[in-house]
């Protein structure tokens, strides 16, 4: 499938990679924090217990027989990882949510459909879709009337998994069985070729499972600065117990953002630890693996699918996403299975996906939009039919969409923030405050475009690139995407892929601030698009996966180094709130901290650092949440438009640190002030740091 035959040529190849991927490594060693991390021992520590992990999934694969004592092993070996590191209940737990959502999902699709006739890891896929849409809108649908919080959510999860429970085995009994499909096995010349390479298949499903394992065991260290600031705080900033409609004062961007994601997660939350929501996450990048796995699987054969899965669990740019509360994960996740169903031309389904993956997040308009519009010129010119039969599929993802779209409307006047206000603008909606000047996105000036273009695929070390080598995809991603477009392949999947990637260097050149985060899809689409046709030259991309893995290694979205610190004795999850509360504390706010942990209900402006202020356990937004990039800069001019906003916020409380009114002048000059007119009452005096009761007039 190759169009490289040429023996010679090939070698010069290899040898211009292997060059090409060192100087690039040593550039990122010496010019970022990798080089730093490399050598720490806590890195040396993590390195060497992955490796351990991966040799012994190995020899359960190559050696053991039957296959289900070596899957025990694995599972075995793989419980105890996740224990030690003490993230082994939020997996279990978010993982038995996630079949929650399944059976949901089959119960009402085998209502729809009967006969469904599908390949079981897809059948899954979709029931995922369907009971995620099912339980949020039933969630929206209470919340209207202003009942809301945790237990409700809870209590929803566990009636419609109970009703759908109780229908599927109802169905069983009366012997209109439920038709999943068998496991697909390969054809006999298939399974003669996987002999053949059966230690190579060995050693990829080994690593693969190595490093996922190895995000597992750092997501309690690797709290992100946005997970902190929006993801994990919904009990704060989305429902604190009357709903996700109520509208709780706040005024950045990121609080408006289209709340799919953490509404859906609403039942895995809890004070004590993140562990349950960011494993949630964890098993959306395992999603993402299965999809591409899935993919390359249909277009190529099964052993390229478990090698293209194995490339893609050491892509920065997807992985180290996967322990984060960011919304990206789970929105590239549903983009790619809506293009797996339009490689298979199932454009009802991908139709549908494409406008679930728009109630996670804001920018996922942009990428889904344009997957939208080029299937429809491809199905228009091609002459495609279009099955609308069941068009009724959609019906619960268009609930859902509709109500989590309702939030942002009756907060912002926008159905969608950021860089769309603009243009909701232009059309006649009109903004409700305080949101009538958010500016949530920069544009890039005097910028050089080949200087960029060269930085993120070659090697993002520029301050203007700095956030790319975190999510990144490495140079894999161009020489992918090469291979990829030379070597004879899907139509469909080439022209997708080469869509994508041209929206990705318009924003590559564009925007002021390029985070690598915003281009897994195209990372995904590159690697589904070199391992479905570059048969013979998997080895080409040996030296960039080492490079891949050094730098999963060694970077994450929050700098933490090493694995979760190893610990037999516990109670099974990681103590988080403990760590908020002793930091805090440490900073002389103990009496501030247990004032405000009376009532989770009070809402609070701090003054000070972010996120360290979102440590306190009520309704908290920053000072730099309202002036600051996504907040409206115009509501702090004057001190009455300062009341003003405090009076819309219905503020009970403004907190304040010495530290951060030093380091912001015209911050200083409010609370002067406000002393000064006696609109701030001292409640709390810790020395440093201060909460005042505001008085409104």
């Amino acid at each position: 499938m190759t169009l490289i035959k040429n023996k010679t040529t090939g070698i010069i190849i290899q040898a211009a990679l292997w060059i090409l991927t060192i100087v690039s490594t040593v550039f990122l060693l010496q010019r970022t924090q990798a080089g730093t991390v490399i050598r720490m021992t806590e890195t040396a520590f993590m390195i060497a217990e992955v490796l351990v992990v991966a040799l012994w999934f190995f020899l359960a694969l190559y050696f053991v027989s039957p296959e289900w004592i070596s899957w025990a092993i694995i599972a075995v070996v793989a419980y105890v990882f996740l224990w030690i590191h003490r993230i082994a209940m939020p997996v279990l737990v978010s993982g038995l949510y996630i079949f929650y959502l399944i059976v949901a999902g089959e119960a009402l699709l085998n209502t729809i459909n009967p006969e469904r006739n599908e390949d079981r890891l897809k059948r899954f896929l979709h029931d995922f879709v369907m009971g995620s849409a099912v339980h949020l809108t039933v969630v929206c649908l209470i919340n209207v009337f202003g009942t809301g919080g945790i237990a409700a959510s809870r209590i929803v999860a566990i009636a419609i998994f109970t009703l759908s429970a109780v229908y599927i085995g109802v169905i069983r009994y009366s012997r209109k069985r439920i038709s999943i499909p068998c496991k697909e096995l390969p054809d006999d010349k298939e399974l003669k070729k996987e002999k053949k390479y059966r230690a190579y298949i060995c050693l990829a499903v080994a690593l693969l499972l190595a490093m996922i394992l190895l995000q597992a065991g750092r997501i309690n260290i690797t709290l992100d600065y946005d997970s902190l600031h929006y993801g994990l705080r919904s009990k704060y900033i989305l429902d604190s117990g009357n709903g996700i409609y109520e509208n709780l004062g706040s005024v950045n961007d990121v609080y408006v953002y289209p709340k799919g994601l953490e509404t859906l997660v609403l039942p895995l939350v809890t004070d004590v630890t993140y562990g349950y929501v960011l494993s949630f996450s964890w098993w959306m990048s395992v999603g993402i693996l299965v999809c591409i796995y899935c993919m390359v699987k249909k277009l190529n054969c099964r052993r390229a699918g478990v090698y293209a899965a194995m490339f893609a669990a050491a892509i920065p740019g997807i992985m180290n996403m996967g322990i984060s509360a960011k919304t990206d994960v789970i929105t590239v996740f549903i983009q790619l299975l809506a293009i797996i169903d339009i490689l298979n031309e199932d454009y009802v389904w991908a139709g549908t996906e494409l406008l679930f993956s728009l109630i996670f997040k804001p920018t996922g308009l942009l990428f889904s939009g344009v997957i939208f519009i080029v299937t429809l010129l491809y199905v228009i010119i091609t002459k495609r039919k279009i099955d609308t039969v069941r068009w009724y599929i959609s019906i619960p993802v268009i609930l859902a969409f509709g109500f989590i779209t309702a939030r942002t409307i009756m907060l912002t006047g926008f159905p969608v923030t950021a860089a769309a206000s603009k243009i909701w603008s232009a059309i006649g909606f009109l903004p409700r405050y305080p949101f009538n000047n958010v500016e949530a996105f920069g544009k890039a000036e005097n910028v050089s475009l080949i200087k960029r273009l060269i930085g993120f695929f070659f090697c993002p070390v520029t301050d203007d690139l700095f956030h790319v080598y975190i999510a990144w995809g490495g140079i894999g991603t161009a020489v992918m995407l090469f291979f990829g477009f030379l070597n004879k392949g899907n139509k469909l999947l080439k022209i997708l892929t080469g869509t994508i990637l041209a929206v990705s260097i318009v924003c590559i050149l564009t925007l002021y601030q390029v985070d690598g985060n915003y281009f897994m899809i195209l990372y995904a689409l590159a690697d589904v698009l070199f391992f479905a046709s570059a048969e013979g030259i998997y080895h080409y991309l040996l030296p960039v996966l080492l490079m891949n893995i050094m730098v999963c290694t060694v970077t994450n979205w929050s700098g933490s180094v090493g694995l979760t610190p190893d610990r037999f004795l516990h109670l099974g999850f990681y103590d988080h709130e403990s760590d908020a509360y002793d930091n805090l504390i440490a900073a002389g706010n103990k009496e501030i901290y247990d004032f405000l942990a009376r009532d989770s209900k009070q809402r609070v402006i701090a003054f000070a650092d972010q996120p360290q202020c979102f440590g306190f356990r009520c309704i908290v937004q920053s000072y730099t949440d309202i002036e600051g990039s996504g907040g409206n800069v115009y509501l702090v001019k004057t001190l009455d438009l300062f009341k003003e906003f405090l009076d819309y916020a219905k503020t009970d409380y403004i907190y304040v640190n010495d530290d951060f009114l030093a380091s912001h002048s015209r911050a200083g000059d409010i609370i002067e002030y406000m002393i000064e007119d006696g609109s701030l009452r001292e409640e709390i005096d810790e020395g440093s740091n201060r909460l005042y009761e505001y008085i409104q007039e």
